[in-house]
């Protein structure tokens, strides 16, 4: 398909643009920004908007310390490849709720793109120094989770039961 039936506008005005951005780099730079504007990015219109619990033998998991400042839950879902290793993209990180239940709206609001996921989960504490310390060293983090999950819009709602982890 021509360029410029993409563009909705005639093969001569296409031209004709194209031949003054040619002749004045100002062009150039206003002709990448609209680019990047019109293209869009993320899970636009295709985004799911995921809500969950993370649970523990059925009931919500125990957080008693519970703290917005201090202390909390962080759910992190990572990209996979259909063979279930990382795919590179950028993760989509949210919080959970003092009783574990949480909503990914993906990093931009508008959801996350269907797909295979693994989902991470860090239950941070700070220390006295203000470092951020995973009260599960790991085992559900990000890299190690045991939680793969494929989410569509027909699977957006989920729960992540800690003692189903092998």
């Amino acid at each position: 398909m021509f360029v410029a039936q993409v563009a909705g506008i005639d093969k001569t005005t296409f031209r004709s643009r194209v031949s003054a951005m040619q002749s004045n780099p100002m062009y150039l730079p206003l002709f990448l920004i609209g680019c990047l504007l019109t293209s869009g990015c993320g899970a636009g219109a295709g985004g799911v908007t995921v809500t969950g619990q993370v649970v523990e033998n059925g009931q919500p998991i125990e957080m008693s310390d519970y703290d917005e400042e201090v202390s909390g839950l962080r759910v992190i879902f990572v990209p996979l490849t259909e063979t279930g290793e990382s795919s590179g993209e950028v993760s989509q990180v949210t919080s959970a709720n003092e009783d574990g239940t949480f909503t990914m709206a993906g990093n931009m609001g508008t959801g996350i793109e269907p797909g295979k996921y693994r989902i991470g989960l860090i239950r941070f504490k700070r220390d006295a120094s203000g470092s951020e310390k995973d009260q599960w060293q790991g085992k559900y983090g990000p890299v190690e989770s045991p939680f793969v999950q494929d989410i569509s819009g027909s699977n957006s709602k989920l729960k992540i039961d800690l003692a189903e982890a092998q």
